[in-house]
């Protein structure tokens, strides 16, 4: 009786840390969304009003890091599609980290209801699953399916506009597509798991 006891208490435990765990990681996903955002918005900002948005993020760097001398706008767009992979690759990382651990939960809760007899922990499995809201199938449809697309196609949309305005000759169009050719490779990745996992 000693060992089912200390078994439940050690279970019970480990089952309020993981979630604990979890919580973290998904505050910061959602952060690294709103990270993308910005830095997606900026892209747009550079296509749609390019003197705008070359005084705009000059400024804010020359502020920002006390730089003096002027700062090569296009080099400005090759530190945003670098901070576009980065925080892609990252929140890529946090969703699939987060599915893990949901999964990990949900065998632990497998363990401790069969020690209450029932279904007693079921918060982050069944119970989650059941009666589940329409808007929530909606914001699955968003993030898992349209922010995707909407994002290849800021990808493929800055990718014409950098081959429109830097000569072939340019490193820093060769670094952009090599930076937008790993964006699409691990958005496509990521979907592929996303779909798999269903």
């Amino acid at each position: 009786m000693v060992f089912k006891e200390k078994r439940l208490e050690v279970l019970h435990d480990h089952y309020k840390d993981t979630f604990t765990h979890i919580q973290s990681y998904l505050k910061l996903r959602d952060r690294l969304l709103v990270y993308v955002l910005l830095v997606v918005a900026a892209m747009l900002f550079q296509i749609y009003s390019t003197r705008d948005a070359d005084a705009v993020l000059s400024e804010a760097i020359k502020q920002k890091f006390g730089v003096t001398t002027t700062i090569n706008t296009s080099f400005i767009g090759s530190l945003l599609w670098f901070a576009l992979l980065a925080l892609l690759v990252r929140y890529y990382q946090a969703v699939v980290h987060v599915d893990r651990q949901y999964r990990y939960i949900h065998g632990l809760e497998k363990s401790l209801n069969p020690i209450f007899g029932g279904s007693t922990f079921t918060r982050e499995g069944s119970s989650y699953k059941t009666g589940y809201p329409l808007f929530s199938g909606w914001t699955h449809i968003l993030y898992t399916f349209m922010v995707p697309v909407i994002l290849m196609g800021v990808v493929v949309a800055r990718l014409v506009f950098d081959f429109s305005v830097l000569t072939a000759s340019s490193l820093l169009l060769w670094v952009n597509l090599v930076i937008a050719i790993s964006i699409y490779v691990s958005t496509v990745l990521y979907v592929i798991w996303l779909r798999c996992r269903e």
